[in-house]
């Protein structure tokens, strides 16, 4: 697992308590999660509108304290199907399909910024002005931590899952990347061509769920939901330090992306009361197969950021 910073081992020790006090039940609980799919996803949808284009979110929970959840690359709010049916009690849950993304408009551009103002707009538009718990996977890591930095916005803190974030003493490799849209003569073969990026073991249950979500129908056939422009490496990397607020990282602990030195990496780079959470037999979408580790860690610290606010 690596070694973590002098100092932080305490935390880090009590943080994977938590987390691995209900890894035991995933595989009871993920075919609950998937039985409760139909019912979350018909919550009503809502919109706010973020220079020019119509971004949706949902909003569900009879909660006291607000959390935003964040979708990665290429996915939607429907990614979080797993983890939200653990937090309705506790928390109001807002979930975002960023521009690009889901039932949300596409853009001519991209950026972190753009998504981050996004975010902001949503939970102010469904929560008002009172603290919110950020959480973002992969990409909506980076996402959330751009929404931390708007003022207006009494952001309490903030959760990284899986989130890698480059070495900034290494150069950026140039990108041979080329947008491609990729049409399917049916629903039925768009949802065949489904796959996680990176791949994992993941449940055929789960994965057909989550295709269905994922297309849309398009002059001449079937295709992606999110927009094919989309290209990663344009998308600048937001500041971490200073940020302002608590940063959460954690990772999962077969993640591809993010392993225990990058995770220690990057909190470092966020200074000072920075926790690292691993995920026990987590995988880089450890939304899918650690949704109730990645539920409680939620819980633990959206409340603990919360009290002490």
């Amino acid at each position: 697992m690596g070694s973590p910073p002098d100092g932080e081992s305490v935390r880090v020790f009590v943080s994977n308590i938590i987390v691995r006090s209900v890894i035991r039940a995933i595989p009871q609980v993920v075919y609950l999660h998937v039985a409760c799919c139909e019912k979350i996803v018909s919550d009503p949808v809502h919109s706010v509108v973020v220079d020019g284009a119509r971004v949706s979110y949902s909003l569900e929970g009879t909660g006291a304290v607000n959390v935003v959840l964040v979708h990665g690359f290429a996915a939607h709010r429907q990614w979080w199907d797993w983890v939200v049916p653990e937090l309705l009690r506790d928390f109001r849950i807002l979930r975002v399909d960023l521009s690009g993304h889901g039932e949300s408009d596409h853009r001519n551009r991209y950026s972190i910024e753009t998504w981050g103002t996004e975010v902001v707009a949503a939970a102010l538009a469904a929560f008002g002005d009172g603290p919110t718990f950020l959480v973002g996977h992969s990409l909506g890591g980076r996402v959330v931590i751009a929404s931390g930095r708007h003022p207006e916005l009494a952001a309490s803190g903030v959760l990284v899952l899986d989130t890698s974030f480059p070495d900034p003493e290494l150069p950026r490799v140039p990108s041979q990347w080329k947008p491609v849209q990729r049409l399917y003569e049916s629903r039925e073969a768009a949802m065949e061509r489904f796959r996680l990026v990176p791949p994992q073991p993941i449940d055929p249950t789960i994965l057909r769920t989550l295709a269905g979500h994922s297309v849309r129908a398009v002059e001449g056939g079937w295709t992606w939901r999110h927009d094919f422009r989309l290209n990663p490496t344009e998308l600048q990397f937001p500041p971490i330090a200073d940020l302002g607020v608590p940063v959460r990282v954690a990772y999962g602990e077969e993640s591809s992306v993010v392993d225990a030195p990058t995770a220690y990496r990057m909190a470092e780079l966020v200074g000072d009361g920075t926790t690292v959470v691993s995920i026990p037999r987590a995988h880089h979408h450890l939304v899918l197969d650690a949704p109730e580790a990645v539920a409680a860690a939620i819980t633990a610290l959206a409340r603990h950021d919360q009290t002490t606010d």
